[in-house]
């Protein structure tokens, strides 16, 4: 990212604490995106190869999914579809603390007029924004993801993981470095991290 001289001197409000910040959300929601759709038509990086398969891409794959067959605009996600995943996962789908359903923004407002969905205030001070668990499905964490592709036919709108499988490793953290080009006049702002 690059900031101008004319921009610092002209803004009112420091300007490079703004740009900092979304390099980070950027580089988190980026993460976020890989893990969920990855080297998949519906990620952020397309399928050339950017980026290593995701959960949704597996899935497919795997012919793992289960699709609805009623038309999508009257189609809704309930408790028992999110259930019916879990006991397509065979014997990691048993324990039930040991699942974590990822939803879209879509299917979680679908969720909350289930009565099979517990409120966010049923689920006592695990509900935090540290953990992202906005509430539970028979004993299960549900987290809100809005990395899913817009709302269609044969799109994805749920997932069930066991988190155990998957491992991330940090090689390095976030950094953000900045330098400052003199013949330019511009401050310039890298953002990196190795996974």
């Amino acid at each position: 990212s690059y900031l101008g001289n004319e921009t610092e001197e002209d803004a009112i409000l420091p300007v490079l604490p703004l740009i900092r910040e979304s390099m980070v959300r950027s580089h988190a929601r980026a993460v976020e995106n890989s893990m969920l759709a990855g080297d998949d038509a519906d990620g952020a990086f397309g399928t050339s190869g950017a980026s290593y398969e995701g959960i949704l891409h597996l899935a497919r794959n795997d012919s793992d999914l289960t699709q609805s067959t009623t038309a999508f605009a009257s189609d809704s996600l309930t408790a028992l579809q999110l259930l019916a995943a879990r006991k397509n996962m065979g014997k990691y789908g048993v324990d039930p603390s040991e699942v974590v359903y990822v939803v879209s923004q879509t299917g979680y407002f679908q969720l909350l007029e289930d009565a099979e969905f517990q409120d966010v205030n049923l689920v006592g001070d695990m509900a935090t924004k540290i953990s992202g668990e906005i509430g539970t499905v028979f004993g299960s964490k549900v987290i809100v993801c809005d990395e899913f592709a817009t709302p269609a036919v044969s799109k994805f709108h749920a997932v069930a993981v066991y988190p155990r499988n998957y491992v991330m490793p940090r090689l390095r953290g976030m950094t953000v470095e900045s330098d400052y080009e003199v013949a330019a006049q511009r401050r310039v702002l890298v953002a990196s991290q190795r996974i």
